[in-house]
């Protein structure tokens, strides 16, 4: 009886053996993280032709996915092309902000040091020589916003540095005054006056000559356009939700998103500067993370689902979700000018945890790699590696911009808080 039992017993393991085999072959290539495919969906979020109208809601409860991306299999890609790296960091240390200012013709990278507050400068198309700026100390800022106001065909860098003092949040105000006009080491000084201390969110216009900030008030948050240092205020929004994340993508458009978390609802507000109209994008998404086009035309977002995050294309007019190859936060991406080539930092893999609070908590970092995506077609390919490009770190990609020509890809890398550049051209 004794040998019977063994028998059937080795016959159920081998049987068991041969189904997890067989169900293993069947498995798709890229491990199960995304369709290929723009123009199918498995149902489980935002389904691809699918259309989401205000207030309608999508079941997307459900655990943080797993797996390994795509590796450009099947894609315009060759994983072998980050080999030339073209991959340069460009601060010594940790900034607590970056950005581009001027035009095509003549432009700069300004940032800021963390640890002393002094203003740096890089032109694009001399990477290898940073320059110092200002000599003004500002200890420990933790935002950074940049722009430049011009009067009388003179531009001044602005700038509004954000830090903690007394468990109260600062907003400073000030212009690079003084650069190279003689001052010591022909070093500029920054000069000007704090905004509210109520200041919750600050963004800066296009053209980077204004700021949009929302400000606490007792029963309301309010939004305001306004000049650099505060004046020349007007309010265009007003709401009871004081949880929010702004940002402007053209001219005569603001988005407003609610914060998000892994099983959190969010919804996406659209507000015309002009006009002062509001319009609900989409809502009810778990764990949200949008980037709307420069156009205004298109939000790429990420979101949680039963399976695992999402990563797709909305084009506002035609009300749908599309998803696609590849999966990250949408704000791990930056869109170009022609509104349909995005660069993103695309991890190898996705943690176990909750996205993406455990990753703005530092619980866990991403390993990137730096992809090109056309949202138009779906096609894919990886422009950097660092791992075959022998970095000897991990990429953790986030606040990317590009130059004004987009030649270059500018990133702070979130795991040393180090600005990289990518030159674009060698990446190809």
């Amino acid at each position: 009886m004794r040998k019977i039992i063994i028998i059937v017993l080795i016959i159920l393991v081998v049987l068991g053996g041969i189904w997890i085999w067989w169900r293993g072959s069947q498995a798709p290539e890229d491990g199960g993280v995304g369709d290929s495919s723009l123009d199918t969906d498995n149902g489980s979020f935002f389904p691809s032709g699918q259309p989401l109208g205000a207030g309608t809601g999508t079941d997307i409860t459900g655990p943080t996915g797993t797996g390994t991306q795509p590796d450009g299999t099947g894609t315009t890609g060759d994983p072998n092309l980050s080999l030339a790296s073209g991959f340069n960091k460009i601060s010594s240390g940790p900034v607590a902000g970056a950005s581009l200012v001027g035009n095509a013709s003549s432009s700069m990278v300004i940032y800021m040091d963390k640890a002393r507050g002094h203003l740096f400068g890089v032109r694009p198309d001399d990477l290898l020589s940073s320059r110092q700026l200002s000599n003004t100390t500002i200890p420990k800022v933790e935002e950074l916003l940049i722009g430049e106001t011009t009067n009388n065909a003179s531009t001044t860098i602005q700038i509004i540095a954000r830090y903690q003092t007394d468990n109260r949040l600062q907003n400073f105000s000030a212009a690079l005054i003084g650069l190279d006009s003689g001052t010591i080491n022909d070093l500029g000084e920054l000069e000007g006056s704090f905004l509210s201390p109520n200041i919750t969110q600050i963004a800066t216009s296009p053209q980077k000559d204004r700021i949009f900030y929302l400000e606490d008030g007792r029963n309301n948050t309010t939004g305001y356009l306004a000049n650099w240092d505060g004046t020349g205020k007007v309010e265009i929004f007003s709401s009871p939700l004081s949880e929010w994340l702004i940002s402007w993508p053209n001219e005569e458009l603001l988005a407003l998103q609610t914060k998000t978390a892994s099983n959190l609802d969010s919804l996406l507000y659209t507000i015309n500067t002009q006009t002062k109209t509001e319009q609900l994008v989409f809502n009810r998404v778990p764990g949200l993370s949008t980037l709307l086009s420069p156009n205004g035309r298109q939000v790429l977002y990420s979101g949680n689902t039963r399976d695992g995050l999402a990563f797709g294309v909305y084009p506002i007019s035609e009300n749908l979700f599309k998803r696609l190859l590849v999966n990250t936060l949408a704000e791990k991406c930056v869109w170009s000018s022609d509104n349909v080539t995005i660069y993103c930092g695309v991890p190898v893999r996705l943690p176990l945890g909750s996205l993406p609070d455990g990753w703005y908590r530092g619980e866990f970092s991403f390993t990137d790699n730096i992809w090109k995506i056309d949202t138009d077609s779906g096609k894919t390919e990886i422009i950097y590696n660092p791992e075959l490009a022998n970095l000897g770190r991990t990429l953790d990609a986030t606040k990317l911009f590009l130059d004004a020509k987009e030649e270059n890809l500018f990133l702070i890398n979130k795991t040393d808080q180090e600005l990289w550049a990518l030159d674009l051209g060698a990446a190809f």
